[in-house]
């Protein structure tokens, strides 16, 4: 047996763009948290996932961090990677003064 109801409806253009764009941001968002959640499990992090993580930018992780205060990195390929275990240390045994 096929159920034949079926309700259609138009909706004014202005307001299916407004629903169309509010849709595309819900789910931009979305996936950025998702990002963010899934680096929060990983033990490698690229210098992109740590900069967002503490606010901050690559060139303070890469020049002062790394090149000043020693943050071991490891490069693979093209990306620069820290080791979630030694960026936690490396934050504790640099508290702020």
């Amino acid at each position: 047996m096929v159920n034949n109801n079926v309700l259609q409806f138009e909706l004014p253009e202005d307001f299916n763009n407004q629903l169309k764009a509010s849709l595309i941001y819900i789910y931009r968002d979305a996936m950025e948290e998702a990002k963010r959640d899934c680096a929060v499990t990983r033990e490698m992090l690229t210098i992109d996932e740590v900069a967002k993580m503490y606010s901050t930018s690559r060139n303070t992780i890469i020049e002062n961090w790394h090149k000043q205060l020693g943050l071991p990195l490891s490069k693979l390929g093209n990306k620069i990677y820290i080791e979630r275990k030694v960026l936690n240390d490396f934050i504790r045994a640099h508290p702020y003064q």
